[in-house]
């Protein structure tokens, strides 16, 4: 079992379930036989115990075990790598770990076989759900003769709901958050998961219902095309002051905003400014110390941020002067106010599914504040609990399947919390039509502008 530790500070870690499925060349897709990936699935099993700190957070020991037990006994006597790689995600779900990525194909084939290759018929549209219903959005780089935008009903004549659902039982969330499962399946998970699911990787038959009601079946075929960028766009950051309010875009926290925070800020009483817009949607994370830094400037007292768990081994693993354990030390220490702004206005933070990690619990500890308001949708990441810090890569010997994981638990300090189920439910709760949303309404901005109008 190869080892392979990368640090993150709470970001967000790439779709587990990307493109990858769509290279299924039978010399680098082996069939591997059930002892080896028996082998595979204890060794794993025996990295997760000895590095992962929130392995039984949501799930209990012996449910787990209960999900490995069978994983084992219905395995056939050989099994392809990828289908070994779904099976493995669709057991290990149960941890409800945001931050864990399982994946089975390397980056060099990737290189090697993946220009040209097919883009297969999902690939070529965008979707949305709402309300666990399913539309689709046409993509820019291919040219269709339907409708824009419009429901799916079925796909090869399985109901939408019923694919929705069944993908979702493959996706890593937070507590097991809903909302972070249908930002994925929308932003490219879907398509990546229903081909390997479903093995439906040539055609598709699309039953469709427009916004009059109207019917059509539409067939979408594989296209032998240069594929295009479908991976997750960062949100640019935007700073800027306006007629009555500062708006701060956070695609992420990095540590170099440190002095950018304080320039834009320390300005806002000369323009008289009393309200500031930080908007986290789509927001996946970032530096735990850039998020603090910000936090800082909306505070009257010390506050501690997180307290962190990791297991022995880890714990043991690591020497005292170590980056690991300076990173800890620097965690469990409390924000302390800074107030060289003293802004004492109104603070608005705009959240949605993409608010995850570092982003969604900038928004938890703000949430109990007097004169903040969130707005939205509930974020995509846990609002109180989360393992990051630093990624441990697992490497199935026999399989070579990857497996991510955190090794450091950050628990949010929030005693007005029954569980960390679930994300930052906003106080303002936002909710968008197909067609507000293909329309690009901004309603929580609407909202929050009529609210600086009102005081």
């Amino acid at each position: 079992m190869k080892k392979t530790l990368t640090f993150f500070l709470l970001v967000i870690f790439s779709l587990s379930v990307k493109s990858q499925y769509q290279y299924s060349f039978s010399h680098h897709n082996p069939f591997i036989s059930k002892e080896n990936l028996i082998a595979d699935i204890d060794s794993v099993m025996n990295d997760l115990e000895k590095w992962h700190p929130g392995l039984y957070r949501y799930v209990k020991p012996d449910i787990l075990a209960e999900k490995i037990t069978t994983l084992k006994k219905t395995l056939p006597d050989s099994l392809r790598r990828n289908e070994f790689c779904l099976r493995l995600m669709y057991a290990l779900n149960c941890i409800q770990d945001g931050h864990m990525a399982a994946y089975s194909v390397e980056e060099d084939v990737l290189l090697q076989y993946g220009n040209p290759f097919y883009v297969l018929p999902l690939e070529q549209l965008n979707y949305k759900i709402i309300n666990n219903r399913l539309y689709y959005l046409k993509r820019k780089e291919f040219s269709f003769s339907f409708p824009d935008a419009a429901e799916i009903v079925s796909i090869n004549n399985i109901k939408a709901q019923i694919i929705i659902d069944s993908l979702k039982k493959f996706i890593f969330s937070d507590g097991g958050n809903d909302n972070f499962k249908v930002y994925n399946l929308e932003n490219g998970a879907l398509p990546a998961l229903y081909h390997a699911v479903f093995q439906d990787k040539d055609s598709v038959l699309l039953k469709i219902r427009d916004e009059k009601r109207n019917k059509y079946n539409i067939s979408i075929n594989k296209r032998l095309t240069p594929n295009p960028n479908d991976s997750i766009i960062i949100e640019p950051r935007v700073f800027d002051y306006r007629n009555d309010y500062a708006y701060m875009k956070l695609g992420s926290f990095s540590e170099g905003d440190y002095n950018d925070y304080a320039s834009f800020l320390n300005p806002l009483k000369d323009k008289k400014l009393k309200s500031i817009v930080i908007d986290l949607r789509n927001s996946l994370g970032g530096s735990t110390q850039s998020a603090a830094k910000l936090l800082s400037y909306f505070i009257k007292k010390p506050k501690q941020h997180y307290t962190h768990g990791t297991t022995p081994f880890v714990q043991n693993f690591f020497k005292p002067d170590s980056l690991f354990t300076k990173m800890i030390k620097q965690i469990n220490k409390p924000i302390l106010p800074d107030d060289s702004i003293n802004f004492d206005g109104n603070v608005y933070v705009i959240i949605n599914a993409g608010t995850f990690s570092a982003s969604a619990f900038f928004a938890s500890f703000l949430k109990s504040s007097a004169n903040v308001t969130i707005i939205g949708q509930e974020t995509g990441g846990s609002r109180c609990f989360s393992t990051s810090g630093q990624i441990a890569t697992t490497t199935a010997n026999n399989s070579k399947i990857y497996l991510n994981y955190g090794i450091i638990s950050f628990d949010l300090l929030k005693n007005n919390f029954a569980s960390c189920q679930g994300g930052v439910v906003p106080d303002i709760n936002i909710k968008y039509t197909i067609e507000e949303y293909t329309n690009k309404k901004d309603k929580e901005l609407e909202w929050i502008l009529k609210k600086i109008v009102n005081n």
